[in-house]
């Protein structure tokens, strides 16, 4: 059998009823279309197959299988299929054991027809159709990456500007700038692209018509960003702010509040965007030359509604942040230092009118030195009043400039070991029992 007398097309279909599996249903269609092969030709004990991606530009191998007379003469032909690999025309020039996929070749499946055996003992056989082929992504999704990688490293020298006045990270900062970092490298990875070649991505944005989504995820975060900027400067100026300032910002400060406590409004508005940004990634990453994708509608308006939420909650009057003390050791004498650690004691220092101090019973003192330790944590230290009675238990107040009243637990007051009597005139005085 010469492919010479085969039609430039096929459909497998005629044949289905005709046999169980694939293999025998296509090599039946073309047995059928082009005569019978000769009662002497060969029997394949295993199918040809394909080897190779099925992308465009990437090079397929075709294996003949294996043949019970052990031939060693093959013909060879490629078809292109639609998809189910029922409907199949045959590629003129591709008579080899290798062909090379084209673009005719993308949203299509190949098939590979061998013919085994010299005229007139031949027979013929079929392999299994590819994967749809697609386009070829290697170079668009490094060019993204390397965008990406050039964004991040350039903006390196600018993080600090992403910390709030707290010296923490700015929730709406920071999610204003990661959006802006990802379209950034991705729009410079599709110009970078088209000039090695590949300008699918950089085509596909040009014509997206997708303005309106991007404009929406980044102009609300960044609107969220000044918006919470202007609330958070009017707050401190009227010393109404629950800011407390951390020496050092942490990760978890993108989804705490300005009193540096975990805030669902800020929870909800990094989870929702953080979910629109995955799927941006993955979405670009898997087909960078489709261009931008398409956001789901479900996204864009949880990213939208949290940025509201997030931006009235920030215009609420803040209410004074959670206060904690504790004495550090609970036995103690009267006119000695005592230390006490706590969280957010410090808050309103010193705009606040109010001062600081702590409370022995009924004895008032104020601490001798203060500290901040990192984020709200603090620490107290402060002298037990001379004039504190011995007692098991005397409770430890301390009143912040919130203003609040923290108790701080209760500490045993020890009786001072009692003076020496004065020296009379002509003795010596008496040793110090200490």
């Amino acid at each position: 059998m010469r492919f010479g007398l085969l039609p430039k097309s096929f459909k497998l279909a005629r044949c289905r009823r005709a046999v169980t599996s694939t293999l025998a249903l296509t090599a039946m269609a073309l047995a059928v279309t082009a005569g019978t092969a000769s009662a002497e030709g060969p029997v394949y004990s295993a199918p040809p197959h394909i080897k190779g991606s099925p992308q465009k530009g990437a090079k397929l191998t075709g294996e003949p299988g294996e043949w019970t007379t052990g031939t060693k003469a093959y013909a060879y032909q490629w078809f292109r299929c639609n998809t189910t690999g029922i409907e199949c025309s045959v590629i003129p020039t591709a008579t080899k054991p290798t062909y090379k996929l084209e673009e005719k070749d993308v949203g299509a499946t190949i098939v590979l027809h061998v013919t085994a055996g010299e005229t007139p003992a031949t027979a013929t056989a079929l392999s299994r159709r590819t994967a749809v082929i697609e386009r070829n992504e290697d170079k668009a999704r490094g060019m993204f990456l390397l965008a990406l990688a050039v964004i991040l490293g350039l903006g390196a020298c600018c993080f600090k500007l992403l910390l709030g006045t707290d010296k923490r990270w700015s929730t709406s900062k920071v999610t204003a700038a990661t959006w802006t970092y990802l379209l950034g490298a991705t729009i410079l990875g599709f110009v970078v692209a088209k000039f090695v070649g590949d300008p699918r991505g950089l085509n596909n944005l040009m014509h997206s018509g997708l303005a309106g989504q991007y404009g929406l995820l980044i102009g609300g975060s960044l609107g969220a960003a000044v918006a919470a900027k202007g609330i958070v400067s009017n707050q401190t100026k009227e010393n109404a702010s629950a800011k407390t300032k951390a020496p050092k910002a942490k990760p978890l400060d993108i989804i705490n509040n300005d009193a540096g406590d975990a805030d669902l409004g800020d929870v909800q508005y990094v989870l929702f965007n953080l979910i629109a940004m995955v799927y941006f990634v993955g979405t670009v990453i898997q087909t960078p030359s489709a261009g931008m994708p398409h956001i789901p509608d479900v996204l864009l308006g949880l990213t939208s509604v949290a940025a509201v939420g997030y931006v009235a909650k920030k215009a609420l009057p803040p209410s004074p942040p959670t206060a904690t003390a504790k004495v550090v050791d609970a036995k103690q004498k009267a006119g000695s230092d005592i230390t006490i650690k706590g969280k957010n004691l410090l808050t309103g220092e010193p705009a606040a009118e109010t001062p600081l101090i702590v409370l022995f019973g009924e004895k008032s003192q104020p601490p001798s030195k203060k500290e901040r330790e990192g984020a709200a944590d603090d620490t107290l230290t402060v002298k037990v009043p001379d004039d504190v009675a011995p007692a098991a238990k005397v409770e430890v107040l301390v009143i912040t400039p919130g203003p609040s009243i923290v108790p701080a637990g209760a500490i045993e007051v020890e009786a001072a070991a009692p003076s020496p009597p004065p020296a009379q005139e002509g003795e010596a005085a008496a040793p110090d029992p200490t």
